[in-house]
């Protein structure tokens, strides 16, 4: 059963997906969260990524895992993100500023900002909150 638009309350849809396959799971990214760049480094023989989602239209929580060192780069993001490091490393850059975290480490970005990101063997858990509406 679908929520009318005028409901206090949406329905949560969940999903998992899991592969071996970098271009799959650049695709699912781009997919969940931005387009954009990637640049590899390391071999992807062994490489892991798993995400599991829980949205509720304007809002949704993510876990992912991403066993493979890369480099990322965005366009400006449409919505409010908070995220914890489960394992690995973490570097966001944004304009000027740059932050470095690693387990425990906890990072707020805002709607509007393009990032640049480099991460190594990395597991988080993300919440995101769209800045506007999505149409329909």
């Amino acid at each position: 059963m679908r929520a009318r638009a005028d409901r206090a309350t949406v329905p949560v849809e969940r999903f998992e997906f899991a592969t071996g396959d970098v271009t799959q799971a650049h695709e699912m990214l781009r997919k969940t969260y931005a387009d954009h760049e990637v640049v590899l480094r390391g071999s992807a023989e062994n490489f892991r990524y798993r995400q599991q989602t829980a949205d509720a239209g304007v809002l949704a929580v993510d876990r992912i895992r991403h066993t493979m060192r890369m480099a990322v780069s965005t366009g400006p993001l449409d919505y409010l993100s908070s995220l914890v490091v489960v394992n690995g490393r973490l570097s966001v850059r944004a304009k000027r500023d740059e932050t470095r975290l690693a387990r425990n480490d906890v990072l707020l970005y805002r709607c509007g900002t393009p990032l640049s990101v480099d991460w190594d063997d990395l597991e988080v858990c993300r919440v995101r909150c769209l800045c506007r509406r999505p149409p329909g």
